[in-house]
Order: structure tokens, then sequence, then C-alpha cells
């Protein structure tokens, strides 16, 4: 490796064109990982550009993590969450932001904990199931909307939480507007976007679904514990809490 290779900045590739949620959010997790913060983001199609990325999301033809390729397009590939772990119950195909989620979701989730809150501490359930809702409730939609998969086929297939696939989209130039294929000034715009989004639903899950759950847990737990002077405080908070919780609580 060359002083210049040496010296320049990590790079993340993905296409240029039309962007869509999924490589808007691949690059905008990437970026929250100390390595890959101060990262350029090329977007090409050549593929002798994408060859000097460190990392390359949502084109080229390839899903090898070993060399840090991730695309979900081409033939053959039908990868899931349960698919590439079976203790995984997801079935819905994977876009390029599931894959980095899959593989980088724990790192992501430790570094927005530590920016959205500052200290906190989790026991290893409780991130396994922080790591499990943030999936469920929020990249699953991103993945499936990608893929072009119907949320209803009898019985819903995931949970459409926040049409951020839509708001991104919305994003990329008009017809009539003119545009510059590799746009990097909408693409930042809709990598902040989805940072926002992001960073809410770990924020949720941290600070008022994990807390409620663990109340209705307590309470659970103590239900046979009845004290005169707190028995309405207990049955209140309880049902309060519950209504938090439902339908998502798993003991």
């Amino acid at each position: 490796m060359t002083s210049s290779e040496h010296q320049r900045p990590m790079r993340i590739g993905t296409h240029n064109g039309t962007f869509h949620c999924d490589d808007v959010l691949a690059c905008a997790m990437l970026r929250c990982l100390p390595r890959y913060k101060n990262a350029e983001v090329v977007r090409s199609r050549d593929q002798s550009v994408l060859d000097t990325c460190d990392i390359v999301v949502d084109v080229g033809n390839v899903f090898n993590h070993e060399n840090s390729r991730y695309d979900h397009h081409q033939r053959g590939f039908d990868e899931c969450f349960n698919s590439l772990f079976p203790n995984k119950r997801w079935l819905t195909k994977l876009s390029s932001a599931g894959l980095i989620y899959v593989y980088y979701g724990r790192e992501i989730l430790s570094e927005i904990i530590s920016e959205v809150k500052p200290g906190v501490t989790l026991d290893s359930a409780e991130f396994d199931m922080l790591y499990d809702q943030v999936y469920e409730n929020f990249i699953e939609e991103i993945d499936a909307v990608d893929n072009g998969i119907s949320c209803y086929d009898g019985q819903p297939r995931y949970k459409i939480t926040s049409t951020i696939s839509r708001r991104v989209g919305g994003l990329n130039p008009q017809w009539n507007e003119e545009d510059d294929t590799t746009n990097m000034e909408r693409f930042s715009k809709a990598m902040d976007l989805v940072q926002v989004e992001l960073n809410d639903v770990v924020r949720h899950y941290l600070t008022s679904w994990l807390p409620a759950r663990q109340m209705v847990k307590d309470a659970i737990k103590h239900r046979l514990v009845f004290v005169t002077t707190t028995r309405l405080c207990r049955t209140t908070t309880f049902y309060i809490v519950c209504s938090l919780c439902s339908p998502y609580l798993l003991f």
C-alpha cells in the first residue's frame, strides 16, 4: 500500500442515478461506525471505480461478506435474516440495508446508543431484544419495499411503521429537473433523513419500550403481593404500561 492509499479516507461505494432508501440507509448506517465515520461515499456503476472502494453496497452484483460486498440484485440472491442466521425468524428478502444491519447492526446500535443515551448499559438479553425490534419495526419494511414484496398475502408479511422509503424517494430530482447522476447533495440530505429516523427508532425502544417492558415484568412477578396503600397505584401503572408494550411484549 502506498502512502497516499494509506492516508486517503475510507470509501463506501454505491450506485449513481436514482437512489432508494436501502442504499441511502446502508451508507448512513456504515457512517455510524468509527472506521467509516469520515468515509467518502462514491456513487458509480463503473466497476473499476467500485473496485477502489473499501465496502460496496447495492451495486456490483456480488454478495460476499468477507470482501465487504453487499449487493442483492444478482440472479440467485434470495438471502433473508433466517437463511444467514437460522436463530432469527424473519423471511423477508434482504436489501442492502438489511445486509448491512445483519452484519454490522450490533456495532451500529452501540454507536447510536452512546449518542442518544450516553452512559446507558444494556445486558445481553436487552441488547438482543433491541437488535431484533429495530429490524422488525424499521429495517424489514425497507427490505421488503425495495424488493417489491407486498405487505399482505392473507396474513401480514411485515409491518409498515415509517413510510421512509417513499420520503427518501421523493428527494430524487423530478423528471424535469436538472440531474447530476452522482447527486451527492440530495443523497446526503437523504442520509441525514434516514439517520434521524433510525436514531428516533432506537431512542424509542431504548428509553420507552424496554423500561415499559421491565415494569410489566415486575408487575407480573409481584402480582400476588398486595399492599393496601399501593394496590391502586400498582394496578394503574400495570395497565398503562401494558398499553404501551402491547402487542410486542415477549416474556
